[in-house]
């Protein structure tokens, strides 16, 4: 639920009761300098200061702008004031390529959660607000979305093994400026928030003149926060689905198929994603339309490709297995040494001079005349962890060729649940 306007008090209370599981350990912020995050400054200064907790703050400069080092800059001065540790964070390796907006936010993930995990950071508090759920429904909504798409922001989640808060969602971005006024403080205007070429302003836009027609910020943000618990409990549905219909084979995923077939629609959707996402992560989920046309090949072909996995459907079981040519490339190992590969598997030995990891592909199978006492199927054991010393094979432990290698799959079938009940 979004508060009423809150000031001051409110608004420092508000704030201490979603970062009380944090007091008396080091919460980082990220600090553009804008006014939510100004704002999540100035009220997380507060907070630390009343429970004898640390902050630690970074800003990223992503090197778009001239004045973007002297704000990040500006903001170290404020968090300098306070005692509070600052760091400025660069993102250099943008090609120019590719949806800039997109980039920088990934970006601005990777070197926030790098520079938290190094520093001892429990926690990384975001400044998004009651505004930015409205602004991303209205986006997601113009791309058609489904429940979780159109789902309110999660107050908390994890990315590059980082956990990372929303404390501010239930408040309005008019308030934590007003909340700033009264103090005299000022923050940075992004001149990109005033450019309509970007979705997100554009939306900003809309909901101006949504809020003509009465449909106010806070009724959008309680139709996320409905869409959000409708959300949960299909994800428990289908997680519920997924221990009678789904079985695990080293990093293969089996579907059955005709249980699938007697479930709803969204629930046989959840489990293809969840069971892709587990073989093959990524950061973004298929779309309906690449799904609609797996089910559509499996029926009538009995194979399909998707997310960097293959899908055949043989004696009503759909087997979903990594794709050859999507493995990553090759890893060069020496001596003793233990490391994952292929974001699959966890390989650990003793290796020879020159060697390298790499999948084993129709080569190795070849030199592999045991692999069928394996027990395995052959277009699983294509894509399996192998050691190579120049073109000789010398060890695939999957296909009965066990020297130098151990392989175990770094997951099971507990994560294929929590991926079901988190995506």
């Amino acid at each position: 639920m979004i508060e009423p306007e809150l000031h001051d008090k409110e608004l420092q209370k508000a704030l201490a009761e979603k970062l009380a599981p944090f007091v008396g350990r080091t919460l980082g912020l990220a600090v553009s300098g804008g006014s939510d995050s100004r704002a999540l400054l100035e009220l997380a200064a507060n907070w630390a200061r009343e429970t004898n907790s640390e902050l630690r703050v970074a800003t990223v400069d992503h090197g778009l702008r001239i004045e973007a080092r002297s704000e990040a800059k500006w903001v170290g001065e404020i968090c300098a004031q306070r005692g509070i540790s600052h760091d400025i964070l660069v993102w250099e390796n943008w090609d120019g390529q590719g949806n800039l907006q997109a980039q920088a936010r990934r970006a601005r993930y990777h070197l926030i959660a790098e520079w938290a995990v190094a520093g001892g950071v429990a926690t990384v508090a975001l400044g998004h607000t009651a505004d930015d759920v409205a602004e991303t429904f209205l986006m997601r909504l113009a791309r058609s979305s489904g429940v979780d798409g159109l789902a309110h922001m999660r107050s908390e989640f994890e990315r590059e093994g980082m956990l990372f808060t929303r404390p501010l969602l239930s408040m309005r971005r008019e308030s934590l400026r007003m909340f700033l006024r009264e103090r005299g403080a000022t923050w940075v205007e992004d001149p990109s928030n005033q450019d309509s070429k970007f979705e997100r302003v554009k939306m900003r836009s809309v909901l101006r003149e949504l809020e003509t027609c009465g449909l106010e910020t806070k009724k959008i943000t309680q139709v996320a926060e409905n869409l959000k618990q409708a959300s949960i409990a299909l994800k428990t549905y289908a997680a519920k689905e997924a221990e009678a219909a789904m079985e695990i084979e080293d990093c293969d995923v089996l579907l059955d198929w005709e249980q699938l077939k007697k479930m709803p629609e969204d629930i046989q959707r959840r489990l293809l994603i969840g069971a892709l996402s587990w073989v093959s992560p990524s950061e973004y989920s298929p779309r309906s339309r690449a799904l609609a046309q797996v089910f559509a090949q499996l029926t009538d072909q009995g194979a399909s490709t998707l997310s960097g996995c293959i899908l055949t459907l043989k004696s009503s079981k759909i087997r979903i297995f990594r794709e050859l040519s999507a493995v990553s490339e090759p890893v060069e190992a020496h001596g003793s040494a233990a490391f994952d590969w292929d974001n699959r598997w966890h390989v650990s030995g003793e290796f020879p001079e020159h060697a390298r990891v790499a999948a084993l592909g129709e080569q190795g199978l070849a030199a592999c005349p045991e692999w069928r006492a394996s027990g395995r199927r052959r277009q699983s054991l294509l894509s399996s962890p192998s050691v190579w010393v120049g073109a000789e094979l010398v060890a695939a432990p999957l296909a009965k060729k066990h020297k130098y290698l151990v392989a175990t799959p770094l997951r099971d079938k507990e994560d294929l649940i929590r991926i079901l009940l988190s995506h």
